[in-house]
């Protein structure tokens, strides 16, 4: 947006007519219009929302010129934002000075945030544009992914907005992940992979997160690298276990380790009394070897976990 309203006073200044743009949520985009002209408005179409357009009686014969105007530019300015963003994400050579002018943000503390959804990813972009209408925020698909980067204070909350506005309006699963910090092109290839990755250790190891944060996923990165003998070796041993378990002793797995072995959390999450979680945990135990209350005992069982999650995917 940056770069669109540079452009919209440009246009004030040089065609010399005050003009008001407003999303159609009310959100003020652009406003040099005095409040006591009497002014007449009209739908200005800017990406794939709309905006109201006021704009002094006086100027009448200039409204579809400047309409045409600005809508053009809107499509011009995002088109060479996306273009430029997938060109340095495929690794293509990009003159640093047209950079900063389109893409300002990647020199200044930015995130991207990749995000997977099942069906209707279209609908989902839409969904996220108009959560950033007014933002310096740039939303584009690319590789399968809706692609988000930006510059956000509390980059995990934005992600949880995200993620709640999708599911609410779409009824479908969606997960997100978030880089580190983006401070030249080379942070930002380097974010833009680490966030793609994250999405494949959560896709082969049947996480149940759907936040996800790359320098919290060192264990499955671990585990992934694991020598395959090694694996093998391991689910000879437990793998057979982890198949004899019903869903709620997986469930209970996973919570447990989701809650860092604490018992009350746990209990809290799967709306169970602690007791009955002991039960299932000494039941673990039992038919494992392993008790996870144990922080030793938890570590190997975890990783056995994790292969037989993995594997029992293939």
């Amino acid at each position: 947006m940056y770069n669109f309203l540079k452009y919209l006073k440009e246009l004030n200044k040089k065609s010399k007519i005050n003009f008001k743009l407003v999303w159609e949520n009310g959100e003020c985009i652009y406003d040099s219009l005095s409040m006591d002209k009497e002014s007449l408005c009209l739908q200005v179409n800017l990406g794939n929302e709309l905006a109201n357009m006021y704009i002094p009686f006086e100027y009448k014969n200039c409204t579809l010129l400047l309409k045409f105007s600005i809508e053009n530019k809107f499509e011009e300015l995002k088109s060479a934002e996306e273009e430029i963003l997938w060109d340095l994400l495929d690794g293509k050579e990009v003159i640093e000075d047209k950079i900063k002018e389109l893409l300002p943000f990647l020199y200044n503390d930015s995130n991207i945030f990749l995000v997977k959804v099942e069906d209707n990813s279209s609908e989902a972009l839409n969904i996220i544009k108009e959560l950033y209408l007014n933002e310096e925020v740039l939303c584009t698909t690319f590789a399968d992914n809706i692609l988000i980067v930006g510059c956000f204070d509390e980059p995990r909350d934005h992600a949880e907005s995200i993620k709640n506005s999708i599911e609410t309006d779409l009824y479908c699963k969606c997960i997100v992940s978030i880089s580190g910090k983006i401070n030249n092109v080379s942070d930002l290839r380097k974010c833009y992979s680490e966030a793609k990755e994250s999405l494949f250790l959560s896709e082969k190891f049947s996480l149940k997160d759907t936040i996800l944060q790359y320098d919290k996923m060192v264990l499955e990165k671990i585990v992934y690298n694991i020598n395959p003998q090694v694996k093998d070796e391991l689910m000879e041993k437990i793998g057979h276990k982890f198949d004899n378990f019903d869903g709620e002793i997986i469930t209970t797995i996973e919570e447990f380790i989701k809650c860092d072995l604490n018992i009350s959390d746990t209990a809290r999450k799967l709306f169970i009394h602690r007791n009955t979680l002991i039960y299932r945990l000494d039941k673990i135990c039992r038919e494992t070897g392993f008790d996870i209350r144990n922080f030793k005992e938890a570590t190997v069982f975890i990783i056995g976990f994790l292969v037989w999650k993995e594997i029992s995917k293939k």
